[in-house]
């Protein structure tokens, strides 16, 4: 298990939180709705080049439309195992709904003791008529939100 550096204040990322040695450190998360999740990471890898990542160059080259990439057990499962897998959630102090960002990181702001600005957004994935198109079609969601059951009920869970 890994230690943090004294001087880090703050971590933050996509992993595990099981690899590190968090001890009484307050810990936060945002969680965002698995469909609504999926479709932004697709469209966000789709756009980007390649990174000399496995899974992300399999996707690439494979030219994976979003219902195979749902599919592929490190995203059908990206909460309940992949992030969270047999982690102790009662450990987090805060666990926010990323549709209610503002209200998450306003009570985070109010726990930690420093103001936040909530209007900054990073690595925001431009809308487009793809996207669009894909969130109109209800037989497509629909798909996705049988992939994704098991995560989606994590979510229930944890967020409700």
């Amino acid at each position: 298990m890994r230690r943090l550096p004294e001087e880090v204040s703050c971590l933050h990322g996509h992993f595990h939180p099981g690899q590190f040695a968090l001890d009484d450190s307050l810990l936060f998360t945002l969680l965002r709705h698995p469909v609504d999740n999926i479709i932004s990471i697709f469209f966000f890898w789709k756009k980007l080049p390649s990174q000399e990542q496995p899974l992300h160059d399999y996707f690439l080259q494979n030219r994976l439309d979003i219902i195979k990439m749902a599919q592929l057990p490190l995203f059908s499962y990206l909460y309940s195992q992949t992030y969270f897998g047999g982690f102790d959630m009662g450990r987090f102090d805060l666990i926010g709904r990323h549709e209610e960002r503002d209200y998450a990181f306003n009570r985070l702001s109010r726990l930690i003791g420093v103001d936040l600005d909530i209007s900054i957004r990073e690595n925001v994935t431009t809308p487009d008529e793809a996207r669009q198109a894909l969130l109109e079609d209800g037989f497509l969601i629909q798909e996705l939100r049988n992939i994704l059951a098991d995560d989606i009920q994590f979510y229930e869970k944890f967020t409700g």
